[in-house]
């Protein structure tokens, strides 16, 4: 942990010129000014657990938490002591018994040799610099966020740090900053939800030079190689192709319409090369705009494993091995193949309704009722899920990407339980 160290001192020397104690309050302050919050008790009652003005922290911010968060159900906090318990901690600020198991189930699947449990037991006094890095590494992942930080081969600085600022804290006031200290320089961002903009620039030293280097500087951005599909995956025997990995575990996080339009905003739809989705379809206020996001989802899980796809957010061109793109308005193909055809279905294959208004993966036979599929796709009745789709709805052909070398594994009969412990079966239609 000494590199980690050495990095927190060059970023935070504001912070008692970096020495250890004050890095750890750097990471776990958090911000006890509650007058905005919606969900608050009114500020008046603040002040009667020690809040006087012009000061952030209370006498007594273990009441004040407790008033703010404690019975917010929609970041699980259950009543209690939770607002102070499961308060905002580490590097990307984990708020909420809700979100602190759900870091936790990723901590334990993927880095269990940490030894890190933020759960089970809560730091009295905050994260140290090795549960702050691998709590903020699990919800990198947790939220997908690494899919976000892989298109800056399209996406420029600011529009990147926008998209995980909008998962992360889409209302903060300090975008802006963010910005700046991602990539230097100064910049100008507008607050989500009002017309307010704030600016920001990178402070400089007496002679007028950056007085920080930027988090781009620090880590070699520039220097980074993205892999895509340059780096295949070893031919192991029965394994499962990786995108299949990726819906799976896009599936076990309950995405859905109804909590989680921004997620699939800016990580599916943001993926495709014509992002024209603004809103969700479950949203009331919405009156036009694309807000189908089935091709978007499958291109997102073969994007993000490494392979080529469509890249296009119509479901009805994931038949077609050709790219189709849409530079002069309306779509057209192109002469360059993204996939293979094969007319005996396997595991993992992309599948188009013959309506031409769905694609998913096909994943197995109905073990109940073998005239069926067993699909995993993106947009089935709004949510990310698995279904029980009549074989006579889809096209007799799927299509794997051409650049797979990996198993084509024969379909076989099962249950969505067989694939992940505890997955349901949906029939097309259900709302539930």
């Amino acid at each position: 942990m000494v590199e980690v160290f050495d990095t927190f001192r060059s970023k935070y020397e504001d912070y008692g010129r970096g020495n250890k104690r004050n890095i750890y309050k750097g990471m776990n302050d958090e911000r006890l000014a509650y007058e905005d919050r919606k969900k608050a008790k009114p500020i008046a009652e603040a002040y009667l657990y020690g809040k006087t003005q012009g000061r952030e922290t209370a006498s007594n911010p273990i009441a004040l938490a407790n008033i703010a968060y404690s019975t917010k159900s929609d970041i699980g906090n259950q009543g209690g002591n939770d607002g102070w318990n499961f308060k905002g901690r580490g590097l990307l600020q984990v708020t909420g018994r809700g979100n602190y198991e759900k870091i936790q189930k990723v901590i334990d699947k993927l880095a269990p040799e940490s030894k890190v449990n933020v759960f089970d037991s809560v730091p009295e006094s905050g994260y140290t610099p090795h549960q702050a890095a691998i709590t903020g590494m699990a919800e990198w992942v947790e939220k997908s966020l690494y899919a976000l930080a892989s298109q800056s081969t399209k996406n420029n600085d600011d529009k990147i740090v926008n998209n995980i600022v909008n998962e992360l804290n889409e209302k903060t006031d300090s975008r802006a900053k963010r910005i700046v200290h991602y990539r230097g320089g100064s910049a100008t961002a507008t607050i989500s939800g009002s017309s307010k903009k704030v600016n920001y620039t990178a402070p400089k030293d007496k002679n007028g030079n950056p007085k920080y280097k930027s988090t781009k500087e620090i880590f070699k951005i520039d220097e980074c190689i993205l892999l895509t599909g340059e780096k295949k995956e070893k031919k192991e025997e029965g394994k499962l192709p990786k995108w299949v990995q990726i819906a799976i575990a896009e599936e076990e996080k309950g995405i859905s319409e109804y909590n989680n339009c921004k997620y699939i905003i800016s990580t599916y739809h943001n993926s495709t090369d014509n992002v024209k989705m603004t809103r969700c379809g479950r949203e009331k206020d919405i009156k036009t705009g694309n807000h189908e996001w089935c091709a978007a989802f499958v291109n997102y899980c073969l994007k993000t494993a490494g392979y080529k796809s469509q890249n296009d957010p119509g479901a009805r061109w994931y038949k077609d091995v050709n790219k189709v793109s849409r530079k002069g308005g309306t779509p057209h193909h192109t002469t360059e193949v993204w996939a293979k055809r094969h007319t005996t279905m396997y595991i993992g294959g992309v599948v188009v309704w013959k309506s031409n208004t769905h694609t998913a993966f096909i994943v197995g036979i109905d073990k109940n009722n073998p005239n069926n599929y067993i699909i995993l796709g993106g947009n089935q009745d709004n949510y990310v899920r698995f279904w029980t789709a009549p074989k006579t709805k889809v096209y007799s052909y799927c299509l794997f990407p051409d650049d797979y070398e990996g198993d084509l594994i024969p379909l076989k009969e099962i249950e969505p339980n067989d694939l992940r412990k505890g997955a349901k079966k949906y029939t097309e239609g259900s709302r539930s």
